[in-house]
């Protein structure tokens, strides 16, 4: 009884330590004062394929992804497109790109910390919060 609840006690303990669901994938001060954080959770990548890019093309190309961004956003230019390995605990081999976008507000151009759009191999999106 006494080893099993110090190994309850550990496994608990290694699983807080090593959790990587509130580290921020992309982070930074808007021109608000609001901090954006972009954070997708583990599980999130553990539930979409691998990718080794020495083997193969990504499993969801560049044109899908923005696809996934076009039917969720207006009234947008994208900036840029990163194509990010996201490693933690027990985690390999899992990609996700981030578009890095500007508003276009009266037809000018209007850029921002926090336009981010994430997008994961199987199709799913995650967009930041926004804190004080």
């Amino acid at each position: 009884m006494f080893k099993k609840a110090i190994f309850f006690t550990v496994l608990t303990f290694s699983s807080t330590i090593f959790s990587c669901d509130n580290i921020p994938l992309v982070k930074g001060k808007r021109s608000d004062g609001t901090t954006a954080k972009l954070i997708i959770k583990t599980k999130q990548f553990e539930e979409t394929k691998s990718w080794d890019p020495l083997n193969s093309s990504p499993p969801l190309s560049i044109e899908e992804a923005i696809e996934v961004f076009k039917s969720h956003n207006s009234n947008k230019k994208i900036n840029y497109i990163r194509l990010n390995s996201y490693s933690c605990y027990k985690t390999s081999g899992k990609w996700y790109y981030v578009i890095y976008y500007s508003n276009i507000i009266d037809g000018e151009e209007v850029f921002d910390i926090g336009n981010w759009f994430a997008v994961l191999f199987d199709k799913s999106f995650y967009t930041p919060i926004y804190t004080k």
